[in-house]
């Protein structure tokens, strides 16, 4: 079945009564072979649980948010470790384990679309009232299989392509520019694709990847689904009406003349253009 480029607008009745607007947030991650070295997959399940704790602890002064938490892994082939989306406050993170496989990550792109279907064709997501998905990839290789076809099904669902794609290269594939540059189409031609793609080349860098990439969900943007209500719509005139503008008299044109031959102009180095620029730190570094 054709999945339509974007969901189906219902009214708020069809909806129901949910807990919070949800945000479904997912892990993909990598169990192959290459996983058992270096204890990369050790250092992975404690990153994860401290990011999973974060957005626990956020989403608990969040109460109009309401996170849902999934985790696949991928090796040769692909599975979900949980049954349904769960809501994070309950969620039970599966130590992961390294099963000495490949690494097929178009099967896993392909179940996570599938996943992000809308519910009436067998997916989990819904149509209306949602928070852009938050996909988080986390491998240390270059695939194994046909990713290519596995991302383009996943960029054919609404929810898919509309997702916040993130992604962490470990090891080997922090410095191998073929597998980042597979990474790099997962992630998309964004604007702030290099504070998506992070790369992690010891333990203590995965930490604090996963931990910005979790804080990205704790600012999760507009909703996806609803239509604006018109009272939201700013209205744009026709036309400017310009009978209350003030037109400068002579004498005011005058006086201005004189002050400007006599050097009395205003300082040229207060730039009223720079008013409204706030300087933002720099709070976030990447490796």
């Amino acid at each position: 079945m054709t999945e339509p480029s974007k969901p189906q607008f219902g009214a708020a009745a069809e909806i129901g009564k949910i807990k919070g607007t949800p945000l479904h947030f997912i892990w993909i991650c990598d169990v192959s072979d290459s996983m058992r070295h270096g204890k990369r997959i050790e250092e992975l399940n404690i990153a994860i649980e401290k990011a999973i704790n974060s957005l626990k602890d956020f989403n608990k002064k969040t109460p109009t948010l309401q996170i849902f938490m999934r985790t696949i892994k991928f090796s040769t082939g692909a599975e979900w470790l949980d049954r349904d989306n769960v809501p994070v406050q309950s969620y039970q993170f599966s130590a992961l384990e390294s099963d000495r496989g490949v690494t097929d990550l178009g099967e896993a792109l392909s179940k996570v679309a599938d996943m992000l279907r809308y519910k009436k064709d067998g997916g989990l997501m819904p149509e209306a009232r949602s928070k852009k998905p938050h996909l988080v990839l986390i491998t240390d290789g270059y695939p194994t299989d046909d990713w290519e076809s596995g991302l383009k099904k996943l960029m054919s669902t609404f929810w898919g392509e509309n997702a916040n794609r993130m992604a962490v290269a470990l090891g080997d594939a922090a410095n191998d520019e073929e597998a980042l540059s597979v990474l790099k189409q997962f992630v998309g031609n964004v604007k702030d694709q290099d504070k998506k793609l992070l790369r992690a080349d010891n333990p203590q860098h995965l930490t604090e990847c996963l931990e910005i990439l979790s804080h990205m969900a704790q600012v999760p943007g507009e909703n996806y689904g609803l239509k604006p209500s018109k009272s939201e719509i700013p209205k744009i005139p026709d036309k400017v009406d310009m009978t209350d503008v003030p037109v400068p008299s002579q004498n005011d044109v005058k006086e201005k003349t004189e002050s400007s031959a006599t050097g009395d102009s205003p300082d040229s180095s207060k730039d009223p253009k720079n008013d409204n620029i706030t300087e933002i730190p720099d709070t976030v570094h990447t490796y």
